[in-house]
């Protein structure tokens, strides 16, 4: 779980962050395309008084949306997103 030292930053509102796994094994047939219609709808999905955010990782982790109330921006973010060849590594994401 991860905590936050008080003043290191706030939020507007309350945020839902979307990790999307873009490591070389979702580069499987049918795979890219689950990943990223799962990470659609947790967008759809968030409640509406929250930002939404998403996060792209692999070994590492990259803010490709940051939190905001645009659903459509966080969308377009997924859908501009690629696998790469990097592998899975869950802490980045998650720090």
């Amino acid at each position: 779980r991860p905590y936050f030292a008080a003043g290191s930053g706030s939020l507007a509102a309350p945020a839902t962050v979307v990790a999307v796994d873009r490591s070389l094994s979702l580069g499987a047939p049918g795979q890219w395309a689950a990943a990223q219609r799962l990470a659609q709808a947790a967008v759809d999905g968030a409640p509406a008084t929250h930002l939404v955010g998403v996060v792209a990782f692999d070994d590492r982790a990259e803010l490709v949306a940051a939190p905001t109330m645009d659903r459509a921006g966080a969308r377009a973010a997924i859908a501009a997103l690629t696998p790469g060849a990097g592998g899975t590594r869950f802490a980045p994401a998650l720090a």
